[in-house]
């Protein structure tokens, strides 16, 4: 597999509930915050006042989430794509795959409180978010990633 590093490696729709992020209480996890609810809350109003809702679809939203190797290769896998199914969303604005982790969760760089209020303010069957994905060889998706067996 080609994967260039420092390009995105696809971007696609996926269930608000199958992302996470750095927790402050963790070493070596400098990008995050703590949850604020106040943040979340204003949020929430934010999607509530706003003909658009919460504009998840806008690119000005997307979500960064980091992949390493196996992970993408399950992403793909239970989404039913190919890689470059997914890369093609990258110069294709107007497609945008659905992804699928298979219990697992995507590690985000930010958006925390995005998320947190779009749990909130989103129909169950109708919460999900727009991320883009970025490939990250060096981490070790067993320390980073949640896999629920």
């Amino acid at each position: 597999m080609s994967i260039n590093l420092s390009k995105s490696v696809g971007i696609g729709i996926i269930s608000v509930h199958s992302l996470t992020f750095f927790s402050p209480n963790q070493p070596n996890q400098p990008f995050d915050r703590e949850k604020d609810d106040s943040i979340t809350d204003f949020l929430v109003e934010v999607y509530r006042k706003s003909k658009k809702g919460c504009d998840r679809a806008n690119p000005k939203f997307y979500i960064s989430a980091v992949v390493c190797e196996n992970e993408l290769m399950n992403i793909l896998e239970f989404s039913s794509l190919t890689l470059s199914n997914l890369q093609r969303s990258t110069v294709d604005a107007t497609y945008r795959p659905s992804l699928h982790t298979g219990g697992s969760k995507l590690l985000c760089l930010f958006g925390k409180h995005r998320i947190e209020a779009a749990k909130l303010f989103l129909h169950p069957q109708d919460a999900w978010w727009t991320i883009e994905l970025f490939f990250k060889r060096a981490w070790n998706c067993t320390t980073y990633f949640n896999w629920e067996s």
